[in-house]
């Protein structure tokens, strides 16, 4: 055989060889670019989310601001209904200590003119003087 046809067919071999890579090549080639295609679809996908997070983000923090502005005018309102309140039992105390200083002597009296053992309401719905100056002690010991 002639030297000119074993270079022709080591050259045939080579170029089917290298055909066969090429095609090889080109597949992975492909693969890559879809496999591009589809991560640039990801990544505008993720964009979208990060835009629509940092928009409710936003929201959020509007709405957390408007609850805390809401929240403080609650606190402040009902911290003046306790200051009414604490004023309104000072009075009350007050009223009360009144009270049972005018009735201390009208009870003193009426306890030694009535027996202990009628504590009843007296006729027509009304307590008697001990069980006023009772209902005073009570309240004394309330507060």
């Amino acid at each position: 055989m002639p030297f000119g046809m074993i270079l022709e067919g080591v050259v045939a071999i080579l170029l089917i060889v290298t055909v066969g890579y090429c095609f090889i090549l080109d597949r992975r080639l492909q693969a890559l670019r879809s496999g591009r295609e589809e991560l640039q679809s990801v990544v505008e996908n993720l964009n979208a989310a990060i835009g629509q997070a940092q928009t409710t983000i936003l929201d959020l923090k509007s709405h957390a601001g408007d609850s805390a502005r809401l929240l403080e005018e609650r606190i402040a309102r009902a911290q003046n209904l306790a200051d009414e309140l604490s004023l309104m039992v000072q009075s009350g105390n007050s009223i009360a200590e009144r009270l049972a200083d005018r009735s201390a002597p009208r009870a003193a009296a009426a306890t030694k003119a009535i027996p202990p053992q009628d504590n009843r309401p007296a006729a027509g719905g009304q307590k008697t003087a001990s069980g006023e100056a009772g209902l005073l002690n009570a309240l004394r010991q309330v507060r």
